[in-house]
């Protein structure tokens, strides 16, 4: 009999302590899977909180569906799209009055090149966004649509006509961590052409980040130049001799030929990483 209660007394403890340690990592995961604290770095760890508590069981309605947004976020600082899409999916199943979830996966399909599924997830944003003015009208409506974002594009393009690059600006506004990261990767391995400079800015915080995580290095062996805290424009200084520049920032595309006189291509990272390593613009609307 003591022989038996003993071993009852040790189940006893010890699934108090699996309940306990359980209970734990429960509260650990509900903390880890925020949107107030998912970034680049904690992402992975971000996806395996969110990814127990889905599977855990127990969760269901709103709250539900904000695992998956969440989940989803974490898949968009990795770059993920399919996962983030079907993340978003899961949560607008649940929730489809979640603004942020349309707005989640419409960025994915842009980033996938899927342009009409994401005008249709930004056309529903913008209609949760009429529902949310209590039924009084809306002061203005803008159209964003395939012809609005040809105009602008080719309204960005209408100084350059040589196809010879002479100097890439990436950034301003300045790249964030993952920019950099992208950037990095594209050029991993490779050198810049001969006769084209390339300047990549980004703020001094996150140059910081970049210096620890070899993002800087990698630009640097390319041929690149990593800049803080300043931008063509506003210092009105680029490289000696140059005559035809592209970049990847709307804003530098519309004030660099008129406060310097250059030519300016615009299109996406990419297609300036290509003209980057080929001296060449080839990018175009996709």
């Amino acid at each position: 009999m003591k022989m038996q209660a003993r071993l009852v007394a040790i189940g006893f403890v010890f699934a108090v302590e699996t309940t306990a340690a359980a209970l734990g990592q429960r509260a650990t995961d509900r903390t880890s899977c925020s949107l107030a604290t998912v970034t680049a770095d904690n992402a992975e760890g971000t996806i395996a909180a969110c990814t127990r508590l889905i599977d855990g069981g127990g969760v269901g309605g709103r709250a539900l569906a904000y695992l998956y947004l969440v989940r989803s976020a974490a898949h968009e600082f990795k770059r993920d799209y399919k996962h983030l899409i079907a993340d978003a999916t899961k949560a607008i199943e649940i929730d489809p009055l979640e603004p942020m979830a349309y707005l989640f996966r419409g960025g994915g399909y842009v980033e996938s090149a899927q342009h009409g599924s994401a005008i249709e997830d930004f056309t529903k944003l913008i209609e949760l966004g009429d529902s949310a003015l209590g039924g009084k009208a809306p002061r203005e409506r803008l159209k964003f649509g395939e012809a609005e974002r040809r105009r602008a594009y080719e309204n960005l393009n209408t100084s350059a006509r040589d196809r010879d690059v002479d100097f890439i600006m990436l950034g301003c506004p300045h790249n964030s961590i993952e920019q950099m990261w992208l950037i990095a990767s594209l050029l991993d391995g490779k050198r810049i052409s001969a006769g084209t400079q390339l300047w990549v800015h980004t703020p001094s915080a996150i140059r910081q980040v970049a210096d620890r995580s070899g993002y800087t290095k990698i630009i640097e062996d390319a041929g690149g130049v990593v800049m803080s805290d300043t931008c063509p424009s506003i210092s009105r200084f680029m490289p000696k001799g140059t005559r035809v520049t592209c970049t990847d920032s709307a804003k530098q595309a519309h004030y660099l030929p008129a406060l310097t006189g250059v030519q300016t291509w615009f299109g996406s990272l990419a297609h300036c990483i290509d003209a980057a390593l080929t001296g060449r613009w080839n990018g175009g609307l996709s």
